[in-house]
């Protein structure tokens, strides 16, 4: 049990970790708070089902951030102390209140980190409007998704990142499972910050993910790169605050069975500290991996098992016959 100026946590699990998230969560005066929405059929935060971002939430706690789930139906507006929303595609559809909750939300200048997923938007079309945000029709499909032993090409590889505050210091590709594309427009009053986007070997397929796929421009396929990741920003306010809403074209990469694929992790966490502007995130240790395992070729196996066999027996021998011989001697 860790105690700091009246706060207490308890930790189930001791480690450089976890110890140093304990004290800096302990040592923050304010926490940020992140709400995220529910209730709908959304991806849950806390949840341990495949499509559930729990695993995710969990690195958002250890770094500070306090997560509460937020259900419109039983509150008037977002809460005002709200940092960030965390929003991921119903798959119920929202009421006409709830929906504009949300826009009140935005046009308030909250930030908003958007896991827009490949299905309807059951409500949410009016953000859209609101952000100027244009689909592609359609799943991302890339054929540089192979060269990390994706078994569909329905993926979105982002193997490429910008050196600017989305994709600096990144270096392992990022992996987008059945992903939105998008065009590169937005509304009136936005600007578009920054963008991440697929390799140019992919594509939007609007038809069935069966059989050989190849771009027809007649029916809107559109050859890569394609931006799956939109960064937005406007002033807010006087004092020099940025509004933020960042857009991914799918959820799954941060999906309690894809978080640990290649780089989803590091991609998650560096775009929540851009949407967040870099408040309440702090840094942690690396999680410890084991040490890597020891592998002997042919030879070597052979050698080892022949000095098993011959020297060491020798040895033994050896030592045996000569402390024999030494207390004969006494």
């Amino acid at each position: 049990m860790l105690e700091y100026r009246g706060r207490r946590e308890t930790l189930n699990r001791v480690g450089e970790r976890t110890l140093s998230a304990t004290i800096a969560r302990l040592a923050t005066a304010k926490a940020t708070w992140v709400a995220v929405l529910e209730d709908h059929g959304e991806r849950k935060i806390d949840g341990e089902g495949a499509s559930d971002l729990g695993r995710f939430g969990q690195d958002l706690k250890d770094r500070g951030l306090l997560l509460r789930n937020l259900d419109l139906t039983t509150v008037a507006e977002v809460p005002v102390n709200t940092h960030l929303l965390l929003l991921s595609n119903p798959t119920i559809t929202l009421f006409p209140g709830e929906a504009q909750r949300l826009a009140h939300y935005l046009e308030r200048g909250g930030n908003l980190f958007w896991l827009m997923d490949p299905e309807p938007a059951n409500g949410l079309e009016a953000l859209l409007d609101q952000l100027g945000i244009g689909v592609l029709p359609g799943t991302g499909v890339d054929a540089k998704a192979a060269e990390f032993e994706s078994k569909t090409p329905a993926v979105a590889a982002i193997s490429e990142f910008p050196d600017d505050a989305l994709g600096a210091g990144l270096k392992d590709p990022a992996l987008l499972p059945g992903a939105l594309a998008f065009e590169t427009s937005t509304a009136s009053g936005w600007t578009l910050a920054g963008y991440l986007s697929t390799s140019s070997e992919s594509l939007n397929e609007t038809g069935r993910l069966k059989g050989k796929v190849f771009r027809d421009e007649v029916v809107g396929k559109q050859a890569g790169p394609l931006p799956v990741v939109l960064a937005l920003t406007r002033p807010r306010g006087k004092d020099g605050q940025v509004q933020r809403v960042l857009v991914v074209g799918g959820g799954d990469f941060l999906s309690n069975a894809q978080l640990d694929a290649y780089g989803n992790r590091a991609l998650g966490l560096k775009l929540l500290r851009w949407v967040s502007g870099e408040k309440g995130l702090f840094a942690l240790p690396p999680d410890q991996t084991p040490a890597a395992g020891l592998i002997l070729d042919q030879g070597r196996r052979l050698l080892l098992g022949l000095g098993a066999l011959v020297p060491l027996p020798g040895l033994f021998l050896v030592a045996g016959l000569t402390m024999r011989w030494a207390r004969s001697r006494g």
